[in-house]
Order: structure tokens, then C-alpha cells, then sequence
């Protein structure tokens, strides 16, 4: 399974990194100010490793021998399918260290944006965010293909930014929820919800992989 995952995020070229942190740049430099700075943070990674696991679809789609195990056995597809829910945990952790390169640059240069460290609340929104997006790409993806998932995560990456800017700051809703985080029963259960969300979307991925994309 290692050996699976580390394949997977080998298919992750370099400058994709590059190409959606100068993206995710661009669109926070668009909708924050300075008093958006954690948003701002969460919405950073957030969009920069979702980015990163749209384009292993791409490369499904370029090089389509990179799905060759996909013809072996059952368990083999499961594999394939866990792989590629597993591959996000590589990809949270460059996305993070993403972050703090790029704050670190920042904060020698002055392009209008406050950067801050990131709180453990924020961590743990940002990988929320992140598997239940990426879970539910997941399922759009190995059903309806390339094509229609990808329009899919822009439109979550784009509502993300609009719903979180527009809602949660513009109301003030988002510190509420940030202290919630910090309450052990509210986290367990969002941990919880998030793990069946997870769980799901693998067993139905499994499903339609068998049936629509080996």
C-alpha cells in the first residue's frame, strides 16, 4: 500500500505545486484583508492540496497506463481506490510546509497580505475540509470521469471561498465555529462525521471503480 501511495503522489508534478500556490495567492489576494488573515490561511492549504488531488485525474487521463493494476484483481482495484484516498495525507503535509515557506517569503516582501501561523484549530478545519472534499471529488470522479469531476472541484474550491468569505467572516460565524473546535465532544463528533463521510465514499469509490473505470 505504501508502495501504491508513494506512486500516486509521484504523479503530482512539481510545478503543479507552484502553479496552484501562485493560484490559491491570487485568489485570497482578491477577497481578503487584513482582518481575514486565519481564513485566509485555511482557505490556502485548503485549495492548494484540493488542487493537488484534481491533478491526479489529469494524469489518470494523460497516462492512461498508469492505471495497468487496475486490470488485476479485486483487491488490487481496493488498493488503487485506498491509494488514492491515502495520497492526501502526503499531500496535506507539502501543502502545509507550502505554507510556511511561502508566509516566511512574505514576510520579507510586502504584496498586501498578512500571513500568521497556523492554530491547531485551523489544522484540523483545513483537513476536514479537506477529506470531505476530496472524498466527495473522489466519488464524482469514478463515476462521471475527468470531465465532470473537475468541473465539480472548481466549484467546491470556488463556493468554499465565497461561503467562507461572504458567511462564516462576513458574520462572524467563523471565530464561533473556530471555538467550537476546542470543545473535545464537538471535535470527536466532526471527527466522527468526517470518518463516515470517508468510509463511504471508499466502499462506493471501490464500487464504481470495478464497474465504471477498470
Amino acid at each position: 500500500m505504501i508502495q501504491l501511495v508513494i506512486r500516486e503522489l509521484t504523479l503530482i508534478r512539481p510545478i503543479f505545486y507552484l502553479m496552484y500556490s501562485a493560484t490559491a495567492l491570487i485568489l485570497l489576494r482578491l477577497a481578503m484583508t487584513d482582518g481575514y488573515v486565519n481564513m485566509g490561511a485555511i482557505l490556502y492549504v485548503f485549495i492548494l492540496s484540493f488542487f493537488c488531488v484534481i491533478s491526479l485525474s489529469q494524469s489518470d487521463r494523460e497516462q492512461p497506463s498508469t492505471r495497468f493494476l487496475a486490470q488485476s484483481l479485486p483487491v488490487w482495484r481496493k488498493q488503487l481506490v485506498g491509494a488514492r484516498f491515502l495520497v492526501s495525507i502526503p499531500v496535506l503535509a507539502i501543502s502545509f510546509i507550502i505554507y510556511i515557506i511561502t508566509g516566511a517569503v512574505i514576510s520579507f516582501i510586502n504584496i498586501g497580505i498578512t500571513v500568521s501561523m497556523l492554530s491547531w484549530q485551523d489544522v484540523v478545519v483545513i483537513c476536514l475540509l479537506h477529506f470531505v472534499a476530496s472524498s466527495i471529488y473522489h466519488m464524482m470522479y469514478y463515476r462521471f470521469g475527468y470531465y465532470v469531476s473537475g468541473v465539480f472541484g472548481m466549484f467546491i474550491i470556488l463556493f468554499s471561498c465565497s461561503f467562507m468569505f461572504g458567511v462564516l467572516v462576513g458574520t462572524g460565524l467563523m471565530q464561533e465555529c473556530l471555538f467550537l473546535f476546542s470543545q473535545p465532544l464537538y471535535l470527536l463528533g466532526m471527527l466522527a462525521v468526517t470518518g463516515l463521510i470517508i468510509g463511504f465514499s471508499y466502499l462506493l469509490c471501490v464500487r464504481l471503480y470495478e464497474k465504471y473505470r477498470s
